[in-house]
């Protein structure tokens, strides 16, 4: 994951449970290596700087036993998708079925951070959800093909949205 970067103000929980914002992305200028700046949500709310592999290393350990490390923009999710969030017997085929039925982009982006920390989650179904949206995601690492495919969510639902029909 050394080249992927999380995607700025997504939130992330560490093996403990506790709750980070991702603040931004850079690089070292001496080394030039990758780095997140991040943001404790407790205690003191501390700006932090880590490189990305140490950043990833820390957020996975917390999937393993809590399968929920990874949720982007908690505080914005709708009703509905706060539903699907809770309810821990809805299955990925639950999840790409509402990602299927939404017509708003914004709320699509918003399935996908459910989707997102589903192991189930394979080429298939990135395939299917992107074919949904009329998109093609190159083949290539799991990670990188879901962050391509919520990028081109991201733009459709800038861009598409404020678009009259």
């Amino acid at each position: 994951m050394g080249d992927m970067n999380p995607f700025v103000e997504d939130f992330y929980k560490d093996n403990k449970g506790r709750l980070y914002q991702v603040r931004g992305n850079a690089r070292d200028s001496k080394t030039g290596q990758r780095v997140v700046i991040y943001q404790a949500l407790f205690d003191t709310y501390d700006i932090l700087v880590t490189d990305n592999d140490s950043f990833f290393a820390m957020m996975e350990s917390a999937s393993v036993s809590q399968n929920k490390y990874f949720i982007s923009k908690s505080d914005n999710l709708s009703a509905e998708t706060q539903d699907l969030a809770m309810a821990d017997e809805d299955t990925i085929s639950d999840l790409m079925m509402s990602f299927f039925d939404e017509n708003n982009f914004e709320k699509k982006d918003e399935i996908l951070s459910l989707i997102r920390v589903r192991p189930e989650l394979d080429d298939n179904i990135i395939d299917n959800l992107a074919a949904s949206i009329d998109v093609v995601i190159d083949s290539g690492d799991i990670d990188k093909r879901f962050r391509e495919l919520r990028t081109c969510v991201r733009t459709r639902a800038r861009f598409e949205g404020t678009r009259l029909r």
